[in-house]
């Protein structure tokens, strides 16, 4: 079976700067309001790439795994793998938090994980 992605134009706005996936509102850094973004959902990826240069700006891979969700609020500093060009510092530093405890939970509960214990 062959796979064509979904793109979708976004805007995120000072006042509003999320995206949306499968219902979760997922936050972006405070760098990525009023700009334009394609938004490409693969298989494997979740994606923002921006219309002139190309550049992939925001991604994280799916299925989607997250420490901070509060209803249907995402916080994009706690997606597991998200990869983002020019964050804030504060962004950076939240990041970095959930980052070790995601590492901390692999050493604690690697079976859980998919992976062997080591």
């Amino acid at each position: 079976m062959q796979f064509f992605p979904c793109h979708l134009s976004v805007q995120p706005t000072q006042a509003n700067r999320q995206v949306y996936f499968q219902g979760y509102q997922v936050s972006l850094p405070t760098t990525y309001a009023d700009r334009t973004f394609y938004r490409t959902i693969t298989d494997d990826a979740f994606l923002l790439t921006d219309p002139v240069t190309a550049e992939i700006v925001f991604s994280f891979p799916l299925p989607m795994v997250a420490l901070n969700v509060r209803g249907r609020y995402v916080a994009s500093y706690s997606i597991q793998g998200v990869d983002v060009t020019h964050p804030t510092k504060p962004w950076t530093l939240k990041k970095a938090e959930y980052q070790t405890q995601f590492a901390q939970r692999q050493i604690d509960l690697p079976a859980v994980r998919g992976q062997a214990a080591r």
